[in-house]
């Protein structure tokens, strides 16, 4: 919690204006042209579960960092690292 209340207090919001454009928009590509791992929170605020049954059947590798919020490699580094395994 520390971590991201520090990472939250140096934030730029105006950073954010920079993806409204994109919001409602599906960018995600019709398949990966190279091999592609999606790691994803669970529960994952970005992906739902429909979102990863798709993203799967478009051809991405598709892992659960169990219990991690959004940026999973901070608040899990195990977990996402072993969500990474056989892969790198």
């Amino acid at each position: 919690m520390d971590i991201e209340l520090a990472s939250l207090a140096v934030w730029d919001e105006r950073t954010a204006y920079g993806i409204a454009p994109a919001f409602g928009a599906d960018l995600r590509p019709a398949r990966p042209v190279v091999p592609s791992l999606v790691t994803i929170a669970d529960p994952s605020p970005m992906v739902s579960p429909e979102d990863a049954v798709e993203l799967r059947s478009r051809g991405f590798e598709v892992r659960t960092v169990e219990g991690a919020g959004h940026t999973a490699h901070r608040d899990d580094l195990d977990a996402f690292m072993a969500a990474l395994k056989g892969w790198i």
